[in-house]
């Protein structure tokens, strides 16, 4: 099995983000282990796993083996074979002659180096050192440069490495990560840096790891990012003190009993102050339904939930083919049965691409589309997006005599 699926160290690259910015959690975690339901596989999860598998297999087949990278991918399930061509693309880039090539690599930890963090890809020659990870989920991009999980890959990789190179300070370092089924960016992102660089951005990493260990004076540090994956967020009590503080007028979550506040009507700046806050209150809100309902479900209800049955969802044949067989056997038509619909102009331009670098065929593509504008968003005064002038603000000025 793949990194994936091997258990993790309570400091482990995978959750830096959290703990590095959080220091508490780690210790907030494990004081509250009996509260917090045993993580459940998600679908996402087992797939991601299921990828990383895969992209093992393929890749040692065409490093040790010599196949081809379609002839490695043609033993998988179709359904992984192109977003994980993408990835052994990249790796393969920096593999052959000269390279030292390893796969699913473990590494001791530079910070606790009786745990090991496994990385995807790592290939070294005489002039870089490269790091690859595989992110396999299309939802949350995630960027390379700055990147702590991949640091710790790379620093660790240096501190295992280094009795059998000379490395320098100035020694090329490559950081990438592939997401190839993110959509709308370049599936791609690399930090290129160097091993004087990356020693000097994860040795806070190293001094926050040592603080923890220690039990040192650590701290929370909620935030929409840093809580995200945190086993504890639903139970935080420090995310709570944070939704009231950011809402003081107007709402104290903690407090058995809420007063209502005494005003007439909100200001301006009570609104925005609400709006500026919305994401942070409404995920804050979800976790602690969820952390409720995962209990419930393990048979340890909270007093005052339960478990009820939802919305039924919609019907759908037990097996298409059979359906089919017997409405023609009703007497419905051939095209009774069938309700058949164009491609999407984003699914033909794929099957098209070869011929859509012609100009006029791509030009007579583009006049058969039409993409309609976004609608009205509200959004912060600080958003990069240009503003879009409306109401009263597109009313020319008027003057007194064209008042009358």
């Amino acid at each position: 099995m793949s990194g994936s699926a091997n258990t993790h160290s309570k400091l482990s690259p995978s959750s830096a983000k959290q703990w590095t910015t959080c220091t508490a959690s780690i210790g907030y975690i494990a004081e509250n282990g009996s509260r917090i339901p045993e993580e459940k596989d998600s679908p996402f999860a087992a797939e991601g796993t299921q990828a990383h598998d895969y992209a093992e297999i393929a890749l040692i087949e065409v490093l040790d083996k010599g196949l081809t990278r379609d002839e490695a991918l043609a033993n998988i399930p179709e359904a992984f074979r192109e977003p994980l061509a993408v990835y052994i693309d990249e790796c393969l880039k920096h593999s052959g002659e000269g390279w030292e090539e390893m796969v699913e690599v473990k590494v001791p930890l530079f910070y606790r180096p009786d745990d090991t963090g496994t990385c995807d890809y790592m290939a070294i020659n005489d002039d870089m050192l490269v790091v690859r990870d595989l992110k396999y989920g299309m939802g949350v991009l995630v960027r390379a440069e700055g990147n702590e999980q991949l640091a710790i890959y790379g620093q660790s990789a240096v501190k295992d490495l280094e009795m059998l190179y000379d490395f320098a300070d100035e020694f090329p370092v490559s950081i990438g990560i592939v997401q190839p089924r993110y959509i709308g960016e370049d599936p791609i992102s690399t930090w290129e840096t160097t091993i004087g660089e990356l020693r000097e951005f994860t040795n806070e990493i190293g001094r926050i790891a040592e603080l923890i260990q220690d039990g040192g004076d650590v701290e929370f540090s909620p935030s929409l990012d840093t809580c995200k994956w945190c086993k504890a967020k639903g139970i935080c009590v420090a995310r709570a003190e944070q939704a009231r503080d950011v809402l003081p007028d107007l709402i104290d979550p903690i407090a058995e009993e809420i007063e209502r506040p005494e005003i007439n009507t909100l200001s301006d700046n009570q609104l925005v102050n609400i709006y500026q806050h919305k994401k942070f209150i409404e995920t804050w809100l979800k976790d602690v339904e969820a952390h409720l309902q995962d209990r419930a479900l393990d048979g340890d209800a909270a007093e005052g939930t339960k478990v009820v049955q939802g919305r039924q969802g919609n019907t759908k044949w037990v097996d298409e083919a059979v359906a089919l067989k017997y409405m023609a056997g009703q007497g419905l038509k051939q095209a009774e049965r069938f309700k058949m619909d164009a491609i999407s102009p984003t699914q033909a331009a794929k099957l098209l691409k070869d011929k859509l670098t012609k100009a006029s065929t791509k030009r007579r593509f583009d006049q058969l589309t039409h993409r309609a504008n976004g609608r009205e968003v509200l959004a912060l005064e600080s958003d990069k997006r240009p503003a879009i002038t409306c109401g009263k603000d597109a009313l020319p000025d008027l003057d007194d005599d064209m008042l009358g």
